[in-house]
């Protein structure tokens, strides 16, 4: 049992070579808890361990030589001075400084019971090894720190001032790290482009693999050899083609590498470049290009810079790859939820921002939250202080067990809702009185009706429910419970915070990680499904004076039309009602079907919990030959073809706007006939992410 200890006190070594604590002529044997805002200096050779604080603010300085072991401080101070080592220990919103020769060896950083955020902060020559920070206890390194691990759970944000060095960072979801410079890896070298022989062209191109070389061809049908220098054209990069040694310079040029596609040791100065699921890049130099890189992507020692151009983003979405980028001045890289990038090098005056969102559910400054004593607003609730809750239909008091604070970067890429905007539910929008003023949350955050909890998201009308679009950033707070419950904020009745990303203890002892789900923890059922939600999204709609209409439900003109391996698009040749007709010239192994695409989300409505972008719903495919009729079923019956969505097993299946398919049969020299069944397509809508930013369309 620790004893209570108030004033100023020393850990000291006494003769015996064990730890004491001493104040005056007064010595007492440890463990102790801080008390009244004690102080606690640890001298050399001392090791406090298991110090604990109530009350107050209490202050601990370690000095070189000592050590601070396994112990929770909350709401304090800590210092670490020259050759001072803190280990194992966990830091309740705590500022925390540690000096040049100090080390934190599996220390965390946090902030909760409602204490507020607070910052550790890391002097150049300071040391840290596997550390662990979340919501509230956002650390900033700078220039001569060393990181060796550090963890940045749900919350947690870490800063890299330049040259601060950084191995074993990992950010887990819904943390972040913003980085300056990285110091410690060897820049990459930028290509040596050719000097001879190089043809320049304009207008599209295609670069293909044709006769066991890459070649690139027009609309035309000419044809020329690398190398190559584009001049304020676009290049597409087909499947199976390898483009080395281009220079693209002049104009606004667009490089596309498709699936299958790769591009080397090129440069592309003030362009676009976009390189889909499949795609490679590797050795390149990009000067000043908005680049995107979609899931399935990857980047291998590539160079992003500006030099006399715009400074323009980088953009790494969930599920691209990027492996030991050069990120440089005027070319900030963005790592999305989902992305992954390993061994950046990030050189002076470049930034490197890591999102590792996923979906948050709380509760924005200012949510009034319903208590016995009246509504409280939510940044003011504390751990401990009771909560109004229902439970069953009943109204009952209940104990908060935990308020974080942590902060949103809005990620304006992507569509609303997934760029991480707030919800604006506008005061009366969904009853009288309900909410009684305006209440903002996070776009996953739920509203409790009729027994089942709904996704904001699912309730945006753009009238009384809407994104507010007018924030970058923003701080959000999670109430949470014992467990999962319904309260009530402005008058709405809501959840409280559903933890399902720290894991369960092991009370089993059988070593199996487990976490909350809402099927086991939920308060009540989450209902996504369109026969529950619509019904009261058109409710909430009708009392604004409108009425849900049809979202271009009479443009379904999906627009097909394939490309071949060459860059050849061939238009439709007829059309009978669900029937298409195409006509392949000689020679062709394969196809891309390329249409308008849309989520259902967007042209339905957010009552329909379905955001994948989908092309056309395609059916039965016959290829008619001189050497006969065959049924094509690759897209039924190959799981992993790239542009598909899903096999599903039946006899339909989905394209993503642009899918590969391979007709797995001998190649002729005859033209041929291709007839695809459309079961279903749209409807469409232009609400993509590229145009609604002022991209252009990448698609050929």
């Amino acid at each position: 049992m620790a004893t209570n200890i108030t004033g100023t006190w020393s850990a000291v070594l006494n003769d015996k070579g064990e730890t004491v604590y001493q104040s005056g002529t007064t010595i007492q044997e440890g463990p102790v808890q801080l008390v009244g805002g004690a102080t606690l200096y640890v001298t050399s050779g001392a090791t406090a361990a298991g110090v604990s604080n109530s009350g107050n603010i209490p202050n601990i300085i370690v000095y070189s030589g000592g050590t601070l072991l396994s112990s929770t401080i909350t709401n304090g101070y800590v210092s670490a001075l020259q050759g001072a080592t803190t280990s194992g220990n966990v830091f309740n919103s705590d500022p925390a400084y540690y000096f040049s020769g100090a080390q934190s060896i599996g220390d965390s950083y946090y902030a909760g019971g409602g204490y507020g955020a607070d910052t550790a902060y890391f002097s150049a020559g300071s040391i840290v090894t596997n550390a662990t920070t979340s919501a509230g206890g956002p650390m900033i390194f700078y220039s001569g720190a060393t990181v060796n691990g550090v963890t940045v759970s749900s919350g947690g944000v870490v800063t890299f001032s330049a040259g601060s060095v950084v191995s074993g960072l990992n950010i887990q979801p819904g943390g972040s790290a913003f980085i300056s410079t990285i110091v410690g890896a060897p820049v990459n070298s930028a290509p040596v482009m050719p000097t001879s022989g190089v043809t320049t062209v304009t207008g599209v191109w295609s670069a293909v693999l044709s006769g066991g070389k890459t070649i690139y061809k027009n609309a035309a049908g000419t044809a020329v050899e690398a190398p190559l220098r584009l001049s304020g054209g676009t290049l597409y990069i087909a499947s199976g083609a390898t483009v080395s040694g281009l220079l693209v310079l002049g104009g606004t040029p667009v490089v596309s590498v498709l699936n299958g596609g790769t591009l080397l040791n090129s440069q592309i100065n003030n362009g676009y470049v976009y390189v889909d699921g499949g795609g490679i890049k590797s050795g390149n130099l990009l000067n000043s290009n908005p680049v995107r890189y979609s899931a399935g992507a990857s980047s291998v020692n590539d160079i992003f810079l500006n030099s006399g151009y715009t400074a323009d983003t980088v953009y790494a979405l969930n599920g691209a790859t990027l492996i030991n980028p050069t990120i440089s001045a005027g070319a900030p890289v963005v790592i999305s939820s989902g992305a992954t990038i390993i061994d950046p090098v990030v050189t002076s005056g470049g930034q490197l921002s890591i999102y590792g969102g996923t979906a948050t559910t709380c509760f924005l400054a200012g949510a009034m939250i319903e208590t016995p004593q009246g509504p409280c607003a939510v940044e003011a609730l504390r751990a401990g202080q009771e909560v109004v809750v229902y439970r069953d239909d009943v109204r009952c008091v209940e104990t908060v067990s935990r308020v974080c604070k942590a902060r949103a970067i809005v990620e304006n890429l992507h569509d609303d809702d997934m760029a991480g905007f707030p919800v604006r539910i506008s005061a009366h929008s969904l009853g009288q009185n309900i909410p009684d003023r305006d209440l903002l949350v996070t776009a996953e955050h739920c509203l409790y009706f009729d027994g089942g909890f709904i996704p904001a998201r699912m309730l945006v009308n753009g009238q009384s429910t809407r994104y507010a679009r007018e924030y970058e950033s923003y701080d959000y707070y999670h109430v949470e419970l014992s467990r999962h419950g319904i309260i009530c904020a402005n008058n709405v009745l809501t959840e409280s915070y559903l933890d399902t990303v720290t894991p369960l203890h092991d009370r089993e002892g059988k070593g199996l990680t487990r976490y909350r789900s809402w099927a086991s923890h939920g308060a009540a059922p989450l209902r996504v499904d369109r026969t529950f939600v619509e019904p009261i999204y058109n409710a909430v709609l009708a009392r604004c004076g409108s009425e849900q209409t049809a979202r271009d439900a009479s443009d379904h003109d999906h627009g097909l039309y394939l490309v071949t391996d060459g860059g050849r698009r061939i238009e439709q040749r007829r059309r009978a009602g669900d029937q298409v007709l195409f006509a392949l010239p000689p020679g062709v192994e394969r196809v891309r079907f390329v249409s308008r695409r849309a989520r259902p989300f967007d042209t339905l409505g957010p009552f329909v919990d379905d955001r994948r972008e989908l092309g056309v719903l395609v059916g039965d495919i016959t290829l008619y030959r001189p050497d006969g009729t065959h049924d094509i079923r690759t897209h039924l019956e190959q799981d992993a073809l790239p542009g598909w969505d899903g096999a599903q097993g039946g006899d339909c299946r989905w394209t993503l706007g642009h899918a590969t398919l391979p007709l797995d049969l001998p190649v002729q020299d005859d033209p041929a006939l291709l007839s695809v069944r459309i079961v279903a397509a749209g409807p469409y809508c232009d609400r993509q992410v590229i145009r609604k930013h002022g991209l252009p369309d990448w698609r050929p």
